[in-house]
């Protein structure tokens, strides 16, 4: 089982998951807010399935780890500058896909685009891809990741920026999408 945890408190969440379930788990996590409380108690999650934090339209955001956090600010560019409501999932749990949502969304949205911190050859973005292919999608999807070749060092702020996946950069290459 592959997750990647939006925050701190989702890697606790995760963390518990695991040491309940008895399962063999990899959990990546990026440059994430890893706040905690004492008084915080883990929640179990249900192996394999997302979260929708936002419906909307036509539009969705399938962001997994750390950019779910840049989904959401996207999702507010929308809606504050464009007036435009679209929908974002936490992609927790990488492998297995959420295969039940997935069904869902593909009948729902025209237009779906996954977020990844990640290479998108080979990630989450690509099996994704890959089960929309099997299942005749025929709509529009797009992959946000890091492509296959050397970054220089820097900044998170700064590759983020280089690598197209700020929030401001997410949200361009959208509505470049739909003008």
């Amino acid at each position: 089982i592959v997750t990647s945890p939006k925050d701190g408190f989702e890697l606790h969440d995760l963390l518990y998951t695991a040491l309940k379930s008895n399962k063999i788990f990899s959990i990546r996590y990026g440059k994430i807010n890893t706040e905690y409380r004492d008084d915080y108690k883990p929640e179990l999650l249900n192996i394999g399935q997302w979260d929708t934090l936002f419906k909307g339209n036509e539009i969705l955001l399938l962001a997994a780890g750390s950019m779910v956090q840049n989904a959401l600010e996207v999702h507010d560019l929308f809606k504050n500058n464009d007036n435009i409501d679209i929908g974002v999932v936490n992609c927790r749990f990488i492998k297995p896909l959420d295969f039940k949502m997935l069904d869902e969304i593909k009948n729902k949205y025209k237009f779906i685009y996954t977020i990844e911190e990640g290479n998108i050859s080979g990630g989450f973005g690509s099996s994704v891809l890959e089960y929309f292919s099997e299942n005749n999608y025929n709509n529009y999807v797009k992959l946000f990741g890091i492509k296959d070749e050397f970054i220089n060092h820097g900044s998170r702020k700064e590759l983020l920026d280089l690598v197209n996946l700020s929030s401001k950069s997410i949200y361009k290459a959208i509505k470049k999408d739909h003008e």
